[in-house]
């Protein structure tokens, strides 16, 4: 299966950087189920520094794989929606393009899906992740 099938429903992640059946995958560069931040390269930072404790973590521990399962992508999704933000008005009131799916009304944008927390909530939640919830949310070998 590659991703594009996996998703072809919707995207489905772990704060936008990691999804089940994918093991050892971890994405970076994306705003889609992260967080916005003042800087696109804040947030690639976070996410990098994020994937980097990860594998510390797993070569400290022996783990040799790891992945997310779909249960830790459904608690992920409940928190986006328990934080989203209504971008309907900047949608309409932007340029059609990259942001607004070119305009679009009614679908899915690159900035619907976010987590609309801000950014130091966002990093807040990854490091709690890592600490409290990495061995319940993966499978690991």
């Amino acid at each position: 299966m590659d991703l594009a099938e996996r998703w072809q429903h919707g995207q489905r992640t772990v704060h936008g950087t990691k999804t089940a059946a994918f093991p050892n995958f971890h994405i970076v560069g994306t705003y889609a189920q992260a967080s916005q931040s003042f800087t696109y390269s804040h947030v690639t930072s976070c996410q990098t520094a994020h994937a980097a404790k990860i594998v510390a973590r797993c070569l400290a521990e022996g783990v040799r794989s790891f992945e997310v399962t779909e249960d830790a992508e459904d608690k992920w999704l409940q928190a986006l929606a328990n934080n989203a933000r209504d971008m309907s008005q900047f949608q309409a009131e932007c340029t059609p393009g990259y942001f607004n799916n070119e305009g679009k009304k009614g679908q899915p944008t690159l900035l619907g899906n976010m987590f609309g927390g801000g950014p130091f909530e966002y990093v807040k939640i990854l490091d709690q992740w890592l600490e409290e919830s990495f061995e319940a949310d993966t499978r690991r070998t």
